[in-house]
């Protein structure tokens, strides 16, 4: 037997369990998992003695074009540093997409280093209408739903009115049509936010617990509870992002009872960072950070599988829009580059997160809820070689620096973790080596997802 490559001596971490095995690559895609001792060959053979390796990371929630001078798909640059191979980029947009979305993916795969798919931000009643086409045509399998973007909130964005709960039941409606078809869900009820923040805004205060109270658990719940009755009554598979309370956690699972299309996510921030954080307006995201029992809920969810995966929300912004009062700064903040080693070292280390668990969560479960497994999210033959090779024991400083994105900071800075990517190899290739970007710009591509 001969190869393109093989990775040797290395501890493989697969969504079935763990295997003392050696990977093969063929023509970009991974051929067996051979057994040691077997005797093959290969033009190229990589060592990966005392490493995990493990599929490479998806990312299903990434945004690339937030605000004036993002580095758009040249932030890819910043995922194989953190073993991500494969993310799902929100692509938003008040124009119709029929008209931008050809452009758009000729662009991704002109300048992005690693696979990118995109889930279709679904702003107004023209967008739900092309539901069938954008699914057809495009080959698009995943949309989002912002349910906080009503009245004047999406004015920034060009909508003049917002969404409502009847435009929601019909976008719902058409996914349902669809049956791998996934819609994505920011969980808030801005109507509440609104009299809180007045309440708030008046005490003078401008801290981060301020903005948590602001936009508090329960109306991330109450979001939940309107998303998973209107599901079920559409017949739509729902998919929660961000999720980052007790109360959330707690609401969905009780509808996931009555309703079981539907799944959950969560971000690293949340299970790291508390509203008490001394970043300031700097930690300031949507939903808030909360409280120490709200992360300590979320990794219980993590820890027995009530939540499936975990994604950044990765925001490319940089830090001078995040000074100033709590109430102005800018939202969100990159994590692509460090999701795999906080889940290594907060879970695996501190929590005792299984190995598989931890594949399931980043990588086999989104590839599977949004149609790219098997050719992602796996290491059986046939799927693509994205793999990444983990020195679970390496201990490093976090440096923004070193993260390669048009961001200047990150919330992880100077944090010391345990387990940190050597390589990520995107089908086959190298596109990350030691800390370094050894891939190329125009090297990732669009999946296209099937019905």
């Amino acid at each position: 037997m001969h190869f393109d490559l093989i990775v040797t001596g290395g501890t493989v971490v697969t969504e079935d369990g763990i295997r003392m095995a050696d990977l093969a690559v063929q023509d970009g895609r991974v051929a067996a998992l051979l057994p040691r001792n077997h005797g093959a060959q290969a033009d190229q053979v990589m060592d990966a003695a005392g490493c995990h390796v493990l599929p490479g990371c998806i990312d299903p929630h990434v945004h690339l074009n937030l605000g004036p001078g993002e580095a758009r798909y040249q932030e890819t640059a910043t995922a194989p540093m953190g073993g991500v191979t494969t993310l799902i980029h929100m692509f938003q947009s008040t124009r119709p997409y029929e008209e931008i979305f050809e452009e758009e993916r000729a662009k991704g795969e002109g300048e992005a280093y690693v696979d990118f798919a995109y889930h279709l931000v679904l702003l107004t009643p023209d967008h739900v209408r092309q539901i069938p086409r954008y699914v057809r045509d495009f080959k698009v399998s995943s949309f989002k739903h912002l349910m906080h973007i009503k009245g004047k909130e999406g004015n920034y964005l060009g909508i003049d009115e917002g969404t409502d709960d009847g435009l929601y039941y019909l976008m719902l409606k058409q996914i349902a049509q669809f049956p791998h078809t996934v819609l994505t869900v920011h969980n808030e009820n801005i109507e509440i936010i609104w009299r809180l923040q007045e309440e708030v805004k008046a005490t003078g205060r401008e801290d981060l617990a301020a903005y948590s109270e602001s936009r508090p658990g329960f109306v991330e719940a109450n979001a939940v509870d309107t998303t998973m009755t209107l599901a079920r009554a559409a017949g739509a598979t729902v998919y929660m992002v961000h999720m980052s309370s007790k109360e959330g956690l707690d609401a969905y699972l009780r509808q996931r009872e009555v309703w079981g299309h539907a799944y959950a996510e969560t971000c690293p921030q949340y299970l790291t960072h508390t509203m008490d954080s001394e970043l300031g307006s700097v930690a300031k995201v949507n939903p808030p950070l909360r409280t120490l029992a709200d992360g300590e809920a979320l990794w219980a969810g993590i820890l027995d599988g009530s939540i499936d995966t975990i994604g950044s929300d990765h925001v490319p912004r940089r830090a001078d829009r995040k000074q100033g009062s709590v109430w102005t700064a800018s939202a969100g903040y990159p994590g692509i580059a460090t999701i795999l080693p906080v889940m290594v070292s907060e879970g695996v280390h501190k929590r005792g997160l299984d190995w598989t668990r931890l594949v399931h969560l980043t990588s086999t479960h989104a590839a599977r809820i949004f149609g790219l497994y098997p050719r992602k999210g796996s290491l059986r033959p046939g799927a693509d070689a994205d793999f990444v090779v983990l020195d679970a024991d390496r201990e490093w400083t976090v440096k923004a620096a070193d993260l390669g994105s048009y961001s200047d900071y990150s919330i992880y800075d100077g944090w010391t973790l345990k387990g940190k990517p050597l390589v990520t190899c995107l089908r086959g290739r190298p596109v990350m080596e030691d800390g370094s970007l050894v891939g190329e710009a125009g090297y990732g591509r669009f999946l296209e997802r099937g019905l």
